[in-house]
């Protein structure tokens, strides 16, 4: 996850609301916060298959430049 992120998609999955008298239904909330959830998790691959490919990128232009 990125430093800067306020959640994890584990955090978003455990949280829990309080039910009011002008409540939300709970199913419907459930199933925002699964799709939140499958988002984050695609963001956090991603952010990673990029970041490897940054370096293997940094690697091969060592290696050209001979460093």
């Amino acid at each position: 996850m990125a430093k800067d992120m306020n959640l994890t998609a584990q955090e978003i999955y455990e949280k829990e609301f309080h039910v009011d008298l002008k409540g939300y239904a709970p199913a419907e909330v459930d199933e925002f916060l699964d799709m939140v959830i499958e988002d984050y998790q695609k963001y956090d691959e991603k952010v990673e298959e990029l970041a490897k490919q940054y370096n293997m990128t940094g690697e091969e232009v060592k290696k050209e430049l001979g460093n």
